[in-house]
């Protein structure tokens, strides 16, 4: 079988040849050390995130440019890595607005002024007046939204931004959106690609690493009305984005907003239940009548959510299932049998700390205990971070071949 057969029949909750192995992220300061030259992943990191706030800042002809060397890289990383499935998503070519970074913006959101402030740090404006400020860590080759309007201005800066957002037609006809679109297209029809799995992109417009984020929060609590209001008008964005992908071939859709921390959800599940898990099913559903499987990467401790996004949104699989979060994947596995992909769960602190024989240890426990039946993709429970030593990359990298092989006995 090749990666793109793999995974299908690992969503089909059936065993393949051997388990698929994934990684979503895989830091560019590590992908540089195995390449020995620079290289550019579409979830690689913050060298990537400035690459292309970069090339936004230099105009269309920079930015296809990127677009073009983010595909090529990414692509010819993971066929080298040996990979099952990759991700792109295509508003990582587009500005990175700190309220659609990642999400969905309208053109008027991504045709915006790039200002360099100093030395890696970058300010974004619309011609609305909304602003971002981007900085750059060299030491962690991490991108952060830093500051913006909405954090200054509050609930009235955040009334304000929805009824533009309102106002603007959905339009992925302008240049900024045909570019990103592009990529998906040169990542689709790449020889590079043929046997991977691709994943395109499609979630709730949740800031969860903006700046404003506790603004929206207590939006959340005080105003859901106006949360309501900007929900639907960016979830019909992100359904007409995710359809445009499926036009171009993608194999699956995948969510990547993060709504927990290790030691809890953000927001309750009463509030999931009114104002979240809605427009999620709305892009879970319309994945699904295109014939898309929908995967959903969500850090941190899920535990009070999950019921909801798996009986009542429907989601197919699940990212990353973090040990360090109380995430039990073995516990999963059993309540969700049959029902739910579970993708993930190798501890990535052990993968940075521990030594390569207790890598291959909990590998092995892993292929043991949730490959059998199917319905398992193996990778890190998040990324493969900066830090990660080779020795234990190569471990895991080797045990998940040696020990995912089926038939897998328990």
């Amino acid at each position: 079988m090749n990666g793109k057969e793999r995974v299908r029949v690992a969503l089909a909750q059936r065993e393949a040849d051997r388990v698929p192995v994934w990684e979503l992220g895989f830091h560019n300061a590590v992908a540089r050390r195995i390449t020995g030259h620079e290289t550019w992943l579409s979830v690689g990191g913050g060298a990537t995130v400035r690459a292309v706030l970069r090339a936004n800042r230099l105009g269309r002809a920079a930015r296809q440019e990127t677009i073009g060397r983010v595909v090529a890289d990414t692509l010819a990383f993971y066929r080298r890595m040996d990979f099952d499935m990759v991700r792109f998503r295509p508003t990582d070519f587009l500005t990175p607005f700190a309220f659609g970074s990642g999400n969905w913006s309208p053109s008027a959101l991504v045709e915006a002024r790039i200002s360099e402030l100093g030395s890696d740090t970058w300010r974004v404006e619309t011609p609305d007046g909304f602003w971002s400020v981007h900085q750059y860590n060299p030491m962690s080759e991490s991108m952060a939204d830093v500051d913006d309007c909405i954090k200054r201005g509050g609930l009235e800066e955040l009334r304000r931004y929805v009824e533009v957002l309102e106002s603007r037609p959905v339009d992925l006809q302008g240049e900024p959106f045909q570019d990103a679109l592009d990529g998906i297209r040169q990542a689709v029809q790449a020889r590079e690609a043929r046997d991977l799995f691709i994943l395109g992109w499609g979630d709730i417009c949740y800031p969860g690493s903006c700046a404003h984020l506790p603004v929206f929060l207590e939006a959340m609590l005080l105003e859901p009305e106006l949360v309501h209001r900007y929900m639907r008008v960016t979830t019909e964005g992100v359904v007409r984005l995710v359809r445009a992908q499926a036009a171009l071939g993608v194999d699956g859709i995948t969510g990547g907003n993060d709504w927990a921390f290790k030691t809890g959800p953000m927001f309750s599940v009463k509030l999931l239940r009114s104002l979240i898990a809605p427009y999620l099913k709305r892009i879970v559903d319309e994945a699904h009548q295109l014939g898309l499987p929908y995967i959903k990467h969500a850090d941190g401790d899920m535990r009070s959510h999950l019921p909801v996004l798996v009986e009542e949104v429907g989601i197919d699989g699940l990212h990353a299932i973090e040990p360090e979060a109380s995430m039990d994947i073995f516990e999963l596995k059993q309540r969700y049998r049959g029902r739910l992909t579970l993708l993930g769960n190798l501890d990535c602190d052990l993968l940075v700390r521990g030594k390569p024989d207790q890598i291959r240890t909990s590998v092995a426990r892993l292929m043991r205990e949730v490959a059998p039946g199917g319905g398992y993709v193996f990778s890190s429970a998040n990324t493969v971070l900066m830090d990660v030593p080779m020795q234990n990359l190569e471990a895991m990298q080797s045990a998940a071949r040696e020990f995912g092989v089926y038939p897998i006995s328990h």
